[in-house]
Protein backbone atom coordinates (compact mmCIF):
# COMPACT_ATOMS: atom_id res chain seq x y z
CA UNK A 1 0.00 0.00 0.00
CA UNK A 2 1.14 3.81 0.88
CA UNK A 3 4.56 3.70 2.44
CA UNK A 4 4.87 7.17 4.79
CA UNK A 5 8.62 7.21 4.27
CA UNK A 6 9.61 9.38 1.73
CA UNK A 7 11.90 7.85 -1.00
CA UNK A 8 15.24 8.62 -1.17
CA UNK A 9 16.97 9.42 -4.34
CA UNK A 10 20.21 7.55 -3.30
CA UNK A 11 21.47 4.49 -4.18
CA UNK A 12 21.20 2.05 -2.08
CA UNK A 13 24.94 0.41 -3.21
CA UNK A 14 26.54 3.53 -4.13
CA UNK A 15 25.46 5.97 -1.65
CA UNK A 16 25.23 8.52 -4.15
CA UNK A 17 22.24 10.20 -5.88
CA UNK A 18 20.71 8.39 -8.99
CA UNK A 19 22.23 9.59 -12.51
CA UNK A 20 19.94 12.15 -14.74
CA UNK A 21 17.61 10.01 -16.59
CA UNK A 22 19.11 9.30 -20.51
CA UNK A 23 19.47 12.04 -22.76
CA UNK A 24 17.42 10.65 -25.30
CA UNK A 25 14.40 11.21 -22.93
CA UNK A 26 15.06 14.25 -21.96
CA UNK A 27 13.54 16.31 -24.84
CA UNK A 28 13.80 20.03 -24.93
CA UNK A 29 12.22 20.13 -28.43
CA UNK A 30 9.25 18.30 -26.71
CA UNK A 31 8.67 20.88 -24.22
CA UNK A 32 9.07 24.14 -26.61
CA UNK A 33 6.63 22.30 -28.67
CA UNK A 34 4.28 22.20 -25.68
CA UNK A 35 5.04 25.31 -24.69
CA UNK A 36 4.31 27.03 -27.72
CA UNK A 37 0.58 24.65 -28.03
CA UNK A 38 -0.20 25.62 -24.56
CA UNK A 39 0.60 29.69 -25.60
CA UNK A 40 -1.21 29.38 -28.94
CA UNK A 41 -4.32 27.71 -26.37
CA UNK A 42 -4.08 30.81 -24.15
CA UNK A 43 -4.99 32.91 -27.45
CA UNK A 44 -7.10 31.06 -29.27
CA UNK A 45 -9.87 30.59 -25.95
CA UNK A 46 -9.12 34.24 -25.26
CA UNK A 47 -9.15 37.16 -26.92
CA UNK A 48 -8.05 37.65 -29.95
CA UNK A 49 -9.11 34.20 -30.98
CA UNK A 50 -12.36 34.15 -29.40
CA UNK A 51 -13.31 37.30 -31.41
CA UNK A 52 -12.72 35.15 -34.75
CA UNK A 53 -14.65 32.06 -33.58
CA UNK A 54 -17.25 33.96 -31.44
CA UNK A 55 -20.65 32.81 -33.05
CA UNK A 56 -22.98 30.09 -32.10
CA UNK A 57 -23.95 28.28 -35.46
CA UNK A 58 -23.02 25.88 -36.78
CA UNK A 59 -24.31 23.79 -34.01
CA UNK A 60 -22.05 20.45 -33.53
CA UNK A 61 -23.53 17.62 -31.47
CA UNK A 62 -26.10 20.44 -30.16
CA UNK A 63 -23.30 22.95 -28.63
CA UNK A 64 -22.58 26.19 -29.78
CA UNK A 65 -19.42 26.22 -32.17
CA UNK A 66 -17.15 28.37 -29.57
CA UNK A 67 -18.07 26.14 -26.82
CA UNK A 68 -16.99 23.02 -29.30
CA UNK A 69 -13.61 24.88 -30.47
CA UNK A 70 -12.77 25.76 -26.55
CA UNK A 71 -13.63 22.06 -25.79
CA UNK A 72 -11.09 21.01 -28.33
CA UNK A 73 -8.31 23.12 -27.47
CA UNK A 74 -8.65 21.58 -23.69
CA UNK A 75 -8.75 17.84 -25.21
CA UNK A 76 -5.73 18.74 -27.32
CA UNK A 77 -3.78 20.31 -23.72
CA UNK A 78 -4.54 16.97 -22.38
CA UNK A 79 -2.91 15.36 -24.95
CA UNK A 80 -0.13 17.12 -25.42
CA UNK A 81 0.26 16.91 -21.49
CA UNK A 82 0.42 13.04 -21.53
CA UNK A 83 2.83 13.18 -24.78
CA UNK A 84 5.18 14.81 -22.20
CA UNK A 85 4.98 13.27 -19.63
CA UNK A 86 5.26 9.81 -21.51
CA UNK A 87 8.76 11.26 -22.63
CA UNK A 88 9.98 12.28 -19.64
CA UNK A 89 9.04 9.58 -17.48
CA UNK A 90 8.64 6.33 -19.24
Amino acid sequence: MYDSQPQSRTSPAHGSPDPEPPAHRRSPRLRWAAALYLVAFALAVTWPGALLINRVHPLILGLPFNMVWILLWVMGGGVVLYLVDRVEHP
